[in-house]
């Protein structure tokens, strides 16, 4: 037992001198902090009491807390230079600009992300690492601690901010390319190119007319429209056979129409409201309007003025028999909300409507034509037997009408037979030089059981060979016995299945479908093959993109078809007008270069100058292009002059127009598109330099980003158009951010270039001319940011009444706040006066901007009292007030002193302490 016991003994103390040589550092690192924090008693000379930090301390401190805080960089948002789109056929699948938003701490340059060392994004710091190796004596700062000899002292003091930067830290903005033919601005108003009608001739050219003082080209823009043929005339009257579906699943709802009701509701009805966008079916009951379940129960008044997208009020509980049987009846005051019937349109109703309408416009429009009403089912029927007059005695034909309102619903959806009809109406005329169309309606796939089965794909089929006759040259011999998808039709397929040795008809065939969202992709196909599209592919899945191919989803979109379809067939274009859609980089002005506005005359009067959308166009009206040469004074010609605006950069194949919208129009539709003539632009980079003044403490107070588009404002700000990617590279020769506190005035410099590229590239010849002009080569220029930086300075007179020994040193604290108020200590450092003859300033320069108070140390001194204040303050950059105030660079104070009279000393010092403040 003794023996464990020693053992045990031996261990505690083993473990004792292991905790006290751990516990040991901490005891001797508190230790030399509590002393480091003592006041000293003995003064030799110029030194600093031990535990007052000196100068080149509170630099080293300063910088080291400075370095640590520095370490959160800022980021700032760069605000996009906008890029052109490329045209529709040089479309750059990727989106540079979705990755540069998710990449952080990488550079943008030439549209792509990449790591760049030596790179980062402006309002990025780029932070060099700290030196472990700078010690004390050998620290940059000590070169600012400059002692001026007696009898005045001067020291210059500015503790960094922020950390040393490595530089120079370039930025590059490598412009982003985005997808389209045209830029963002007008993209939801550019429609696709519109071939001209059947001879219709257009051109558009472009010629350099005159260089101007100011080194811009003005262009010439000449626009001519010819014809071959009188389509000024009515055009040619049509025959049109319309082929519609009756089948049973026409009865079918197509749509609910809801309409507003205006006088108080009746009770016995339902009534329908709206809730977030939605329609809820209400009754009365229960003592109000009512909708929901017994167990939630909501209750509504009618009020047209109501809320139309709250749900109602929560009913109130009644008891029946309590508290056995109970109800939730209407409270007081529901809430309000407007009441609704609904009307349910079927398929049949909607094609009815808009059949009607197409028919009421063909009259209007073309009122020589003919039309013939075929429906199909299992079986098919000649409404109108045969083509009849659109018009009759100057009203609608009721012929035409009674057969389209006498449509009902039943049977399958064999579309060959409607399809074979309408062949032998056409093939049975012998009239010529009239238009001859087909419109197909069907609102499913064909056959008995659609395309569930081989039955639908062979009806397909059978529709596909008799439409191919009806489209098939007028005269010529047509055979068409197809397979649509594997499938041919076989004897199940009632006739007519093929086309034998039968004459073409000639004729235009549109088809309307009105599908589920859900319909296959053989519909679609078989829809497009049946049309004038003639899509026999395999991969047709939608009807976009076609012109004889429609859908319909309401019965609004539905009307619109057949209208369009209707002002297709036969429409006077007599009286047309030209619209030259102007790109918004270039003005328009006179033969002298001067800029018009809207409203101003061209082309001698007869064009205008209009806007739409913010968008400047020349509108020529009531043109008549008769058949002709312009040499023979027929057609029509337009000129116009463009001069490329003040602000923008330049660049090679720039449009002068917009695509598509440079137009002739008939009423709202375009009948034929203007080719695009380009031109080039020579760079013009307008730069301007910026200053501001800061005072020593205070942050830059633009960032990089903002400094930037104050000085390329012109260029590159508040600019209705894009730029090619890769065509600016802008950049900063030195970093800065809006932590910068720079200690001297200086200079950043902000380097723009631009390198030619095309707007357009590689234009197609059938659309765009080639480019004249005066080619755009490099251009680089400069700008500068200047910060002028003003520094403050502290001067510490000090006297000392008395001749007795006055070669004595004075102890002060300066204390810096960043306001007036105190509310934030800055720093707080020291400063020695050695006083020899009666008295000495000390004077302490680049100081920053602050509140300073300085406070005499007499704890240290046994032989003067100070006799007054010993705490004094004044302010540089900001006035009494707190205000800032950049002219406020000079602080003075002033102490006086007198001996303790304590006579066994070898001197006595009377001392009166006198302060004076308020430096300017």
């Amino acid at each position: 037992m003794k023996r464990y016991r020693k053992v045990r003994v031996v261990a505690l103390f083993i473990v004792c001198i292991m905790i006290f040589s751990l516990w040991n550092p901490l005891i001797f690192a508190s230790s030399k902090d509590t002393h480091s924090q003592s006041t000293g008693q003995n003064i030799e000379s110029n030194a600093t009491p031990e535990g007052v930090k000196n100068d080149k301390e509170v630099l080293l401190d300063s910088n080291a807390a400075a370095e640590d805080k520095s370490k959160a960089s800022d980021k700032e948002t760069e605000p996009a230079i906008k890029q052109e789109e490329v045209p529709r056929n040089q479309e750059d699948p990727s989106d540079p600009q979705e990755k540069e938003e998710k990449t952080e701490g990488t550079s943008i340059d030439q549209g792509k992300n990449t790591e760049s060392e030596g790179t980062s994004h402006i309002g990025e710091e780029s932070i060099e690492p700290k030196d472990s190796s700078k010690e004390e004596g050998n620290s940059p700062q000590d070169e600012d601690l400059v002692l001026e000899e007696e009898p005045e002292k001067t020291i210059s003091y500015y503790p960094a901010s922020s950390p040393l930067r490595v530089g120079p830290i370039i930025q590059s903005f490598g412009l982003l390319k985005s997808s389209g033919k045209m830029s963002s601005l007008h993209s939801d108003i550019i429609g696709d190119y519109v071939k001209p009608l059947e001879g219709l001739n257009l051109t558009k050219n472009a010629t350099v007319f005159k260089n101007t003082h100011d080194g811009r080209q003005i262009f010439q823009l000449d626009l001519t429209a010819t014809t071959e043929s009188k389509i000024v005339d009515k055009t040619k009257p049509s025959d049109i056979v319309l082929v519609l579906d009756r089948s049973g699943s026409m009865t079918e709802t197509l749509e609910n129409i809801y309409t507003e009701i205006t006088n108080a509701p009746d009770t016995s009805k339902t009534y329908y409201i709206k809730i977030n966008g939605s329609y809820q079916s209400i009754n009365y009951n229960y003592g109000g309007w009512y909708y929901g379940s017994s167990s939630n129960r909501k209750f509504v008044s009618w009020d047209k003025n109501g809320d139309d997208s709250s749900p109602g009020s929560d009913g109130v509980r009644e008891w029946i028999i309590w508290p056995i049987l109970d109800r939730w009846v209407a409270p007081d005051n529901p809430i309000g909300k407007p009441f609704y019937t609904r009307t349910e349109v079927t398929r049949l109703q909607s094609l009815k409507d808009a059949a009607n309408h197409f028919v009421h416009t063909v009259s209007q429009e073309s009122p020589d034509s003919k039309i013939a009403v075929v429906s199909f089912s299992g079986e098919t029927t000649n409404h109108t037997s045969g083509l009849v007059n659109v018009k009759n005695g100057g009203s609608v034909n009721s012929t035409i009408t009674n057969a389209i309102n006498g449509l009902t619903a039943e049977g399958a959806t064999h579309s060959n037979k409607g399809l074979g009809l309408a062949k032998n109406i056409f093939q049975g005329d012998n009239t010529t030089d009239r238009n001859r169309v087909v419109i197909m309606f069907t609102d499913g796939e064909p056959g008995n059981q659609g395309f569930n089965n081989n039955d639908g794909y062979r009806y397909a089929a059978a529709a596909i060979n008799q439409a191919a006759a009806l489209k098939g040259q007028r005269g010529r011999t047509i055979n068409s016995d197809v397979s649509f998808n594997g499938y041919k039709p076989n004897n199940s397929v009632d006739l007519p299945r093929t086309a034998n040795n039968e004459p073409g008809c000639g004729a235009t065939l549109y088809t309307i479908g009105i599908f589920p969202s859900n319909v296959s992709n053989h519909a679609h196909r078989y829809m497009a093959w049946v049309s004038s599209d003639n899509d026999s592919s395999q991969t047709a899945t939608n009807p976009n993109g076609y012109e004889y191919y429609f859908t319909a989803e309401d019965n609004d979109s539905l009307n619109n078809i057949f209208q369009r379809i209707a002002e297709e067939t036969g429409k006077t274009i007599e009286d047309v007008a030209i619209r030259d859609y102007i790109d918004p980089r270039f003005d328009v002005v006179d033969a002298e270069g001067n800029r018009l506005e809207v409203g101003a005359k061209v082309d001698g009067g007869a064009g205008t100058i209009k806007s739409d959308n913010n968008i400047l166009y020349i509108e020529w009206i009531k043109a008549k292009i008769e058949p002709g040469t312009l040499e023979e004074g027929k057609g029509f010609k337009g000129t116009l002059y463009l001069k490329p605006k003040e602000n923008f950069v330049g660049g090679n194949n720039v449009p002068t127009n917009i695509p598509n919208l440079s137009a002739i129009y008939s009423g709202d539709q375009n009948i034929g598109s203007f080719p695009y003539p380009l031109v080039n632009v020579p760079f013009r980079l307008n730069i301007k330099n910026i200053n501001d003044t800061v005072f020593l403490g205070e942050n830059i107070p633009k960032s990089q980003n903002e400094a930037r588009d104050e000085m390329a404002a012109e260029n590159l700000t508040n600019i209705p158009y894009q730029y090619p990617s890769e065509m600016l590279n802008i950049h900063w020769n030195e970093n800065f951010t809006k932590d910068t506190k720079p200690r001297d005035t200086t200079t950043y410099t902000l380097v723009v270039t631009a390198t030619p590229k095309d707007y357009i590239q590689n234009p197609d010849e059938d659309f765009y001319h080639p480019a004249i002009g005066t080619k755009a080569t490099e251009v680089s220029k400069t700008g500068t940011y200047s910060i002028e930086v003003k520094k403050g300075t502290l001067t510490i007179s000090k006297t000392i009444k008395g001749i007795e020994n006055p070669d004595q040193s004075f102890v002060f604290e300066i204390r810096q706040y960043e306001d007036i108020g105190k509310t934030k200590l800055a720093k707080t450092f020291y400063e020695t006066i050695r006083v020899t003859n009666g008295s000495n300033n000390g004077k302490i320069i680049t100081l920053p901007k602050g509140y300073y108070e300085v406070v005499e140390k007499d704890d240290w001194s046994w032989q003067y009292d100070a006799v007054g204040n010993t705490k004094v303050n004044d302010t540089l950059g900001m006035d009494k007030n707190g205000n800032r105030d950049l002219n406020k660079v000079n602080a003075k104070t002033s102490f006086v002193n007198q001996s303790k009279e304590i006579k066994w000393l070898a001197s006595i010092d009377w001392a009166i302490n006198k302060f004076t403040g308020g430096g300017n």
